[in-house]
């Protein structure tokens, strides 16, 4: 008897667990490295053009809707900044219409801080953005428990990874403001603590190639150091959800006409030498900008130097004529004469 009623009791539970068993869940596969490859034909997921997932979930006051998710619920867990300021003071954004040190030549609209980030620890990282980025290459819990990263700025990205056709690596996407002001060197006002950041290394192209693909697909601005190149999407509309109401920043050439006006290079005069030395405001990450020099030598020589914001020559009665390209966008021009 005891067997025949253990005997049905398995059959029902198999037929249970078929019934409830109608679809399978297939986790998101890991990136093998922070290079964004390729998934393969089978696995890609189709740019969503602004198609919602088939979630129903609706947006409350804990979530975000993200329309560009691809076979992900469109609402991701979040949480007000003044409550995650009460719990972290990494979170202290500086208003710029207050704080003396904000910059002149930077638009005090678009940097005023987000009123909701994501909630990361409620979020798996593997989660695909675009057919080619997962959220943990722009988000990191590493770099914030909570962050936010422009819709607009990851298909960007997308489309100029596909342009490129191979391996982009992200190396740093929203910084938190303390972990950005733990990085020596860092911009107080990085646009990394914005969410519309990246910082970029091409497996195939020069840094220059890159920083101009960036331009060709919407950046605002771009920054070439000697390992990387940093592009930021200020000027496009900031995501209501995270900022509210927020006006479009300035594009490239104002920033760098700006940039022009307040950088300059100096000159130190020896007996034997000469010592030209670049002045720019801006700086990320610790790692140095690129500098490439073109100095004229009276006699009509012409010396050629990069990565260097001091450069030393021998010295010559005559003129002087100096040209520099900072950061693959502020150009300057000196001239000295020597007697």
């Amino acid at each position: 008897m005891n067997k025949n009623i253990a005997f049905f009791s398995l059959v029902l539970l198999a037929i249970l667990v078929a019934r409830c068993d109608g679809s399978t869940f297939e986790p998101i596969e890991s990136s093998s490295s922070s290079l964004s490859n390729s998934p393969s034909d089978e696995t890609l997921p189709k740019w969503p053009d602004g198609e919602k997932s088939n979630d129903s979930t609706s947006p409350s006051d804990d979530c975000i809707s993200y329309s560009f998710l691809n076979h992900n619920p469109d609402c991701l867990p979040s949480l007000p900044l003044v409550e995650i300021q009460k719990e972290s003071l990494d979170y202290e954004y500086r208003d710029p219409l207050e704080d003396p040190s904000f910059p002149s030549r930077f638009d005090p609209s678009i940097y005023s801080a987000p009123s909701r980030l994501l909630t990361l620890s409620n979020i798996d990282p593997r989660l695909w953005l675009s057919p080619y980025f997962q959220l943990g290459e722009f988000m990191s819990t590493e770099k914030g428990a909570f962050a936010v990263f422009s819709a607009l700025a990851v298909k960007q990205l997308q489309l100029i990874r596909e342009a490129m056709g191979h391996p982009l690596m992200v190396t740093s996407g929203y910084r938190s403001p303390g972990y950005n002001s733990a990085i020596p060197g860092a911009a107080t006002w990085s646009r990394h603590t914005f969410g519309d950041a990246v910082d970029l290394i091409p497996k195939k192209i020069s840094l220059n190639e890159l920083a101009e693909l960036c331009l060709d697909y919407g950046a605002s601005y771009y920054q070439i150091y000697e390992k990387h190149v940093h592009c930021d999407w200020r000027s496009f509309e900031k995501d209501k959800q995270f900022f509210g109401e927020q006006a479009r920043g300035r594009t490239m050439s104002k920033i760098t006409r700006s940039l022009e006006q307040e950088s300059s290079i100096t000159s130190t005069t020896q007996a034997d030498y000469i010592e030209f030395k670049a002045h720019h405001p801006l700086s990320e990450d610790g790692e140095g900008l690129r500098y490439q020099w073109k100095i004229k030598f009276p006699d009509g020589k012409l010396l050629e130097a990069q990565d260097q914001s001091v450069v030393k020559v021998p010295s010559q009665k005559g003129v002087y004529k100096v040209g520099l390209l900072i950061g693959g966008n502020t150009e300057l021009t000196y001239q000295i004469t020597i007697k």
